[in-house]
């Protein structure tokens, strides 16, 4: 779940790009970070001022036997 300062200039494919390597990883506080770390990049680029960012990020593993 994200806030819309995340989709305002972050696509679905570049969420999912910067969420993948953690998933990969479960570090799932990691990616939250990294995925906040470059919307505030993209804000500070485009914008004098920058929207909420906020982001809750559960990687939910199932394992089927």
């Amino acid at each position: 779940m994200a806030s819309d300062g995340i989709w305002e200039f972050l696509s679905n494919q570049q969420v999912g790009n910067i969420v993948y390597p953690y998933y990969e990883k479960d570090a799932p506080e990691a990616a939250a970070n990294a995925l906040v770390s470059a919307a505030l990049a993209q804000w500070k680029r485009h914008s004098q001022s920058i929207d909420d960012i906020t982001v809750v990020i559960i990687f939910m593993n199932v394992d089927y036997q």
